[in-house]
């Protein structure tokens, strides 16, 4: 499951090219930074009285995340084209806010749109000790855990993956990043291992539980545990102190999730139950899912939507933080891992040697079931650091991963509209703004004026590397900014389906 500690939430694009049909989405992401001060002060003497008073931040990405709004449509090889336009709404509740958009992914200086490749090639051969979890910090850097207390880690893209002394013989079921330097790793025993400097050195953290642990989940600070006998923990000091947090459940809890700051999921596998809590772990909620099935995973790309996984045909979503679910079946076999990488696009690791993935929330079936095919063993683990990057780990000690295929180049202004048949380009412009919003980012006023045109007169830009501020308001004051998605497919561009991932996040104070 991915970690939630980075300032935004991370939501993607999705574009095809030459497959005639295409749909971009786009979601938001909250920080809150807002503080205040009152002082007091005298002639001869002072004091000073300080408060901290968040600001409510929010964003709307609802005119983003709809596929459908977002076709491009047929096009032809060398003629541009664009989506509709994306609607962010974004506030501060006592603060001013900003509104900033970056390249998604853990290394911004790849071209922003990229082919998604099922092709997948070999990394480590089978070794017969069952790897069951991998989870990446970027496109070169990765931790896989298993059997025996395997650890390993790639710095290389997986060129090589060199054991780290983990100084157990566990077998070790789950591997949460939060950063480069600090991994967290579970498993059987109540076993808890922690790094703080990449995996120079494991240390082993008494969690109060002696139970067979199954899952690991962070956000913003907080980290949860799940295992046997309804077990779930909580820690709000990096370890330091747990709170028992399982209420009601008992039997397996093989996932947790941590949705938002208060929102938390849980699944077991026997009995097969999804539970819910509003508050942080105080009081559980079972949910009802209209199927018994034994659930293995749980992922959440966004506050909320949550996916689900287990038994054998059933995938799962939730599109109101796990209040309620739409199951769906389909001819797979028992999911094992997810990795949700959108509220629309997800991915799940299958017991039959495949990887499963939807690309419209579980609405079309199939949900395009596909088999590795480089191995015989069963998908246990699922990495996902770019949406064209799938790193899998199999039960007999395989790791594999996608082979990187095509880009498209970022927009970079001159001749991109007008090269003709020979370059592939892909960019944003602002189309306009509305509510109170101050421009930072100019809106398109050429030609047709509030309507961005494939030609280089208007405000095309490039999808930033880094969080880039596009659009601000004053305090209390209500922000939108309508965005237009456009690229041109070369004649010689390996037709297939491309993937654009950018990040918008709703930051109070504006700076």
């Amino acid at each position: 499951m991915p970690d939630r500690n980075s300032a935004g939430r991370r939501w993607d694009a999705s574009v095809r090219v030459r497959a005639r049909g295409a749909s971009i989405c786009a979601v938001a992401s909250v920080l809150v930074v807002a503080a205040t001060g009152v002082s007091s002060q005298g002639a001869s003497s002072g004091t000073v009285v300080g408060a901290s008073i968040p600001a409510t931040v929010s964003i709307d990405d609802s005119g983003c995340s709809a596929a459908a709004t977002h076709e491009f449509g047929a096009t032809l090889p060398g003629s541009p084209v664009k989506t509709s336009a994306c609607r962010i709404d974004f506030t501060s509740s006592n603060e001013s806010a900003m509104l900033r958009l970056s390249k998604r992914g853990l290394d911004p200086t790849r071209a922003a749109m990229a082919q998604e490749t099922w092709t997948f090639a070999s990394q480590r051969a089978a070794t017969g000790v069952a790897l069951n979890d991998i989870e990446a910090y970027s496109r070169n850097v990765a931790w896989a855990v298993g059997d025996n207390g395997t650890i390993l880690k790639t710095t290389d893209g997986g060129a090589t993956w060199p054991a780290q002394a983990s100084g157990v013989a566990d077998h070790l079921r789950t591997v949460q990043v939060i950063d480069a330097s600090t991994v967290w790793v579970v498993g059987n025993g109540g076993r808890v291992l922690k790094t703080t400097n990449g995996g120079t050195t494991w240390t082993p953290v008494n969690a109060g539980t002696a139970v067979n642990l199954y899952d690991v989940d962070s956000h913003d600070g907080t980290l949860w545990i799940s295992g046997d006998t309804g077990v779930v923990r909580r820690t709000d000091d990096a370890g330091a102190t747990w709170t028992s947090v399982g209420g009601a459940m008992t039997g397996t809890v093989e996932a947790v999730e941590a949705v938002t700051n208060l929102v938390t999921v849980a699944a077991t596998s026997s009995p097969s139950e999804i539970w819910r809590s509003a508050n942080r772990g105080t009081s559980w909620t079972r949910v009802s899912t209209g199927i018994a099935c034994a659930w293995h995973s749980l992922d959440a790309p966004s506050p909320t939507v949550v996916y689900v996984g287990g038994c054998s045909n059933v995938f799962g979503v939730s599109n109101d933080a796990g209040g309620s679910w739409n199951i769906r079946t389909d001819a797979w076999t028992e999911g094992e891992d997810i990795e949700a990488v959108s509220p629309t696009v997800a991915y799940q690791a299958d017991s039959g040697g495949g990887i499963d993935r939807t690309y419209d929330g579980l609405g079309t079936l199939p949900f395009h079931p596909n088999d590795v095919g480089i191995f015989t063993g069963m998908v246990t683990g699922l990495a996902v650091p770019a949406v064209e990057d799938v790193w899998f780990v199999g039960s007999d000690g395989f790791i594999g991963r996608s082979v990187p295929a095509a880009t498209v180049s970022d927009y970079a202004g001159g001749a991109n509209w007008g090269s003709g048949t020979a370059t592939s380009t892909f960019g944003v412009c602002v189309q306009s703004i509305g509510g109170t919003t101050t421009q930072v980012w100019a809106p398109d006023t050429t030609g047709i004026s509030g309507t961005c045109e494939t030609n280089d007169a208007d405000t095309w830009r490039a999808i930033p590397n880094t969080a880039t501020k596009i659009a601000q308001t004053a305090v209390g004051a209500a922000g939108r900014v309508d965005l237009v998605w456009g690229m041109r497919a070369a004649t010689g561009q390996s037709p297939g389906r491309y993937f654009a991932p950018v990040t918008f996040e709703a930051l109070a104070p504006a700076v």
